[in-house]
């Protein structure tokens, strides 16, 4: 049977609580957890949002405000001052008048949840409710500063497939749409007979010309693939099931999807959070509607008093190594600093995952493009040279 989880007191590992006692919330924290958010400022809405970066900025000046004797809301308006975000600037100025008006500093944030995410409204109240706000402020910091420092990578990592990939598309065009026909009206005022591959080539060349609009067709898919999964969640928990078994780079999309649960989840346990909430905040960040449905099981076992590490364990997403981190932290309460450890190891396994998925990639891309440039010049040359034949004779 599981130890730690439910049966121990709060504890103070290197100044945080352990996981012991987290599942008792206070009703206050339990309330304000409950509590709807008070509806976004008009005109926040329509895809404004404040980019990580001052978000983190943010978090780093209001954790040098506590303990300083400054007022928070005078020192946000320095920090409005300052900031290069507009929106931000904007959210800041009604967070301060809410401030004045006798509100906590949490309940300001919750009026804006289309800037601010439920993670971040949940940390800012663990932090007042557990006293310890400066930390809470420096972790949400860090845990923003990671999520960035991630994504970057992850973007510059497909730059090169993405950039090879629209020249295949691109050269491929072009020399359809523009250098096929030319070849076309030689080999018909010379009139000679076409091979299959050439006339195959022809016709597609002709449809292409025919269908100048065609090109648009598969962006507008695109789109409306992207509207329909966000609107059919049914269809948004396929897509992220699959997502995780593609051959290539699935392992990578499953490690991302761990790594963004485990750190935001051990920093939650760590601001004080309750575990069942932490669980579903986590869940909801891990971006991945497959995996925070399969948590359900985690939540029940929770509830049950089964701990964490069996019910993860019958999810099927949790790797061994990492539960034997997460079992270790229950039967020590320490599940909060072994987590952090875990993400660390997990985002040293995403570097190298990341780097094998690229190394398979690109020569998949380079071969793709050879072969699709090659049958296309093959197919144009190879009536010329049956035509310098029958000259020869």
């Amino acid at each position: 049977m599981t130890t730690g989880l439910l049966e121990k007191p709060v504890e103070r590992v290197a100044g945080r609580p352990s996981l012991g006692g987290h599942l008792s919330a206070t009703s206050a924290t339990k309330r304000a957890a409950a509590a709807p958010a008070a509806p976004a400022a008009r005109g926040f809405g329509f895809g404004r949002r404040a980019k990580d970066g001052d978000l983190v900025a943010l978090c780093q000046h209001l954790a040098a405000l506590y303990g300083s004797g400054i007022a928070v809301a005078e020192g946000l308006r320095t920090f409005a001052s300052e900031t290069g975000s507009k929106i931000l600037r904007e959210v800041i100025a009604q967070v301060v008048a809410d401030l004045e008006a006798g509100r906590s500093l949490s309940e300001a944030f919750d009026r804006h949840p289309n800037q601010f995410s439920a993670y971040f409204r949940a940390t800012i109240r663990a932090g007042e409710t557990s006293g310890t706000m400066g930390a809470t402020l420096e972790r949400l910091a860090r845990q923003l500063e990671k999520k960035q420092e991630m994504g970057q990578r992850i973007r510059n990592a497909f730059a090169y497939p993405v950039v090879l990939t629209v020249m295949i598309v691109s050269v491929t065009t072009f020399l359809v749409t523009y250098v096929v026909p030319v070849f076309a009206g030689v080999y018909e005022r010379i009139g000679v007979t076409l091979p299959l591959a050439t006339r195959m080539l022809l016709g597609l060349s002709g449809f292409v010309s025919a269908n100048p609009w065609l090109p648009v067709v598969p962006i507008l898919l695109g789109l409306a693939a992207v509207i329909y999964v966000r609107r059919k969640p049914a269809a948004r928990l396929a897509l992220d099931r699959w997502k995780v078994r593609l051959p290539v780079v699935g392992r990578l999309w499953h490690r991302v999807v761990l790594f963004r649960f485990v750190r935001t989840f051990g920093e939650m346990m760590g601001a004080g959070v309750p575990v069942l909430e932490a669980l579903d905040l986590a869940g909801k960040v891990s971006g991945n509607a497959a995996f925070d449905a399969a948590l359900a099981t985690v939540r029940e076992g929770v509830e049950r008093g089964m701990g964490l590490t069996e019910p993860m364990r019958r999810t099927k997403w949790f790797p061994a190594s990492l539960l034997q981190v997460i079992a270790s932290g229950e039967q020590s309460g320490r599940v909060a600093a072994l987590l952090e450890r875990a993400s660390d190891m997990l985002e040293r396994d995403i570097d190298l995952t990341m780097k094998r998925s690229v190394s398979r990639l690109e020569p998949l891309l380079t071969i793709g493009m050879a072969a699709a440039v090659g049958f296309i010049l093959v197919a144009v040359y190879l009536p010329m040279f049956d035509v310098m034949q029958h000259m020869g004779h």
